[in-house]
């Protein structure tokens, strides 16, 4: 391999940081490595991953400045990555290269400006890759007049000094007009005064240079979310959602509006995004385990129980064996008498759930409508109410069933008790009763 040409400047700036190579081609991989050794940066401090998942653990142990990597990895993009580095550095002083085969993806690469500061189409040699590499180091060494004026406007902004960022990035966009960048900023500064609508129009200027544009499109969701304008806020959701990586926040946000759009049926495309977060607040588990299960109950009102019960499992997935999310989950079910998938969730209940209340209720509620022996089902129904488990649907079903059996002495012994704990169902209870005298 050719050496590039010394660059002290390049040599000085790179000398102690930390640089992270994620490409699945190991030859590429060490020509890289090589070349970055030739640069002066050592080799205890040069880590390299094949994978998603291996590249985001060296970046929380090691955290590298530098992050050189594949687009396309094996479960997430190469993009999903720069959040990562962003929790240890600023904007301003990391390094981030995204290599890809796909011309299609440097249309996102591009998009993402300022997450993504220089991106490479494959097959690319290494010469040209060390005279690209050279120009992003030095465009962090020495930024550009419009990059000082976005760096000086963004400080303002962090002082809340927010006519003097107006300023600056007014005069950023006498020295590049053309940036959607700029419109991102002073939307962002409209916003953070409170000035929706004002930041709306910025963004939609921003999104007119380029329709992808990652932070406009982030300003642009944030603000129809926070108006709860949730039918247009979920239309710019699908964009992102579709090319961007997204954080657990804003994973939330969108499901959020996704269902208060009655985009039901996009909830679980979600899963394979939540399924790879490194983190999971417990926010966002009940934020999607809510939204998988009005997405099945959508699904059990037009009367598609196979993709009722997916959602409902990918739920359980993400809550966990939660008891009352499984109660619910058999009884959502049962109202459409898909005792056969009720059933399976029963042996989901953890062990210390065994023979508890919630776990005691699904087996008799279930029993009762798979029509299981009568003799057992009086018996499970009596165990419920000794144990002070029935609550009022099981009453109601436990008294229907012994109607239906012609047990009257036992009904009106199961109304009696159910009154006093339930006076409400007094008159629904004797008419049960009634019936049968008749």
């Amino acid at each position: 391999m050719i050496k590039p040409a010394v660059n002290p400047e390049v040599i000085n700036f790179l000398k102690y940081e930390k640089a992270l190579i994620v490409e699945p081609s190991m030859p590429f991989a060490q020509s890289i490595i090589a070349f970055l050794k030739d640069f002066g940066v050592s080799s205890q401090n040069i880590f390299h991953a094949r994978k998603f998942a291996d590249a985001q653990e060296i970046i929380r142990t090691q955290k590298p400045k530098i992050l050189i990597t594949e687009y396309a990895l094996d479960t997430q993009t190469g993009v999903a990555l720069i959040p990562n580095i962003l929790e240890n550095y600023e904007e301003a002083n990391k390094i981030t290269i995204l290599l890809t085969h796909d011309a299609g993806s440097s249309i996102i690469a591009e998009a993402a400006e300022e997450h993504v500061d220089s991106y490479y189409l494959k097959p690319i040699s290494i010469s040209d890759f060390s005279e690209r590499f050279v120009k992003t180091v030095l465009s962090k060494i020495k930024a550009t007049p419009f990059q000082v004026k976005i760096r000086s406007g963004k400080n303002n902004l962090k002082e809340k000094n927010y006519s003097l960022a107006v300023e600056d990035f007014t005069q950023a966009k006498t020295l590049q007009s053309n940036s959607p960048l700029i419109y991102y900023y002073l939307g962002l500064t409209h916003s953070l005064q409170s000035l929706g609508s004002e930041a709306l129009k910025m963004f939609a200027e921003g999104l007119k240079i380029n329709g992808l544009h990652y932070k406009c499109l982030l300003g642009k969701f944030d603000i129809l979310y926070e108006l709860k304008d949730y039918p247009a806020a979920y239309d710019v959701a699908k964009v992102i959602a579709k090319h961007f990586p997204l954080s657990p926040k804003r994973l939330g946000h969108i499901l959020v509006a996704s269902v208060f759009s009655h985009n039901l049926e996009d909830v679980p495309k979600y899963f394979e995004i939540y399924k790879h977060l490194e983190a999971r607040p417990p926010e966002l588990t009940k934020i999607f385990s809510a939204a998988l299960s009005a997405a099945a109950k959508h699904y059990l009102k037009i009367n598609n129980i196979a993709k009722a019960d997916e959602c409902f499992q990918m739920g359980v997935n993400v809550i966990g064996a939660d008891a009352t999310y499984i109660d619910m989950i058999i009884r959502e079910l049962l109202k459409v008498r898909a005792c056969q998938q009720a059933e399976a969730y029963l042996k989901l209940y953890p062990a210390h759930e065994i023979g508890q209340k919630h776990y005691s209720q699904g087996t008799f509620l279930i029993g009762l409508q798979s029509r299981s022996d009568r003799d057992e089902i009086i018996e499970i129904g009596k165990k419920l109410l000794t144990n002070n488990f029935a609550d009022k649907e099981c009453y109601l079903q436990f008294v229907k069933f012994l109607v239906d059996v012609n047990k009257k002495t036992l009904a009106e012994d199961v109304t009696t008790r159910a009154i006093k704990e339930h006076p409400e169902l007094r008159k629904e209870l004797y008419d049960m009763i009634e019936n049968l005298s008749h």
